[in-house]
């Protein structure tokens, strides 16, 4: 039996973390590049290149991680534009860091899919409709350990506790649906994402079938900024058993 350590944050938003834990995997849920200056891709393009490919390097060579795996988030503009124009922004990632655009990678027997979509809001990258949404999540395979996701399914850890008042007048719960849908149908261990920076950052049971209380998907937020972007939250840390 082994002990994977994986540490997990989110919607760091152009802060590169010096002070993380050791662990064998960090998880990344998106919102990687600065809130502040240019949504650019060109700009986000040249912030990857210069400032988090670097960082990711330091925490490999340092032994802080022996696997970083990322999705992007609705602040991630240079993502979708890698999508359609691999060409002029052409990132060669570092051995073991796993940008995962749905997508599964598996590391020491660990399965884990990233995706970065979430419900509209405003203007921003990979958002969609739920009837398009429901489209994307059926991608999503079986047997995960790992779920890892910017945005929250449907009410669980999806509410903003900082300031009620920006949902007030309608639904308070800002996550998926039609992810919800097919997470009870997929069924992971772990499920980790961001996106609300103040919503509920305790371990919440998505339970499969209410006939059945034992089969559930762990829900975690881990964000680690509140809603004006300062350090509110640790990194999220927790294990998985292998053979």
């Amino acid at each position: 039996m082994k002990e994977i350590k994986i540490v997990a944050f989110s919607d760091i938003h152009g802060y590169l973390l010096d002070n993380l834990p050791e662990g064998d995997i960090a998880l990344i849920a998106g919102d990687i590049c600065p809130v502040h200056g240019s949504h650019s891709p060109t700009a986000q393009y040249y912030w990857l290149q210069n400032k988090f490919i670097p960082w990711c390097y330091e925490l490999l060579n340092s032994n802080k991680f022996k696997h970083i795996c990322f999705c992007g988030g609705n602040h991630d503009f240079i993502f979708e534009t890698i999508i359609t124009n691999s060409t002029q922004y052409f990132i060669k990632w570092p051995e073991n860091v796993h940008y995962l655009f749905d997508d599964m990678v598996e590391i020491e027997g660990v399965k884990i899919y990233g995706t970065p979509w979430t419900p509209v809001f405003c203007n921003w990258a990979f958002m969609a409709k739920e009837k398009i949404l429901h489209n994307y999540f059926l991608k999503i395979p079986e047997k995960l350990d790992i779920l890892l996701a910017h945005g929250p399914v449907y009410g669980y850890n999806d509410t903003i506790i900082q300031y009620p008042e920006r949902t007030e007048g309608r639904d308070s719960h800002l996550g998926s649906k039609s992810l919800l849908h097919r997470i009870k149908e997929v069924r992971p261990k772990w499920y980790i994402h961001g996106h609300i920076h103040s919503g509920n950052h305790n371990i919440e049971k998505v339970f499969h079938n209410m006939g059945d209380l034992t089969a559930h998907t762990n829900s975690v937020n881990v964000s680690i900024l509140d809603e004006n972007y300062h350090f509110a939250y640790d990194p999220f840390q927790f294990s998985i058993i292998k053979e």
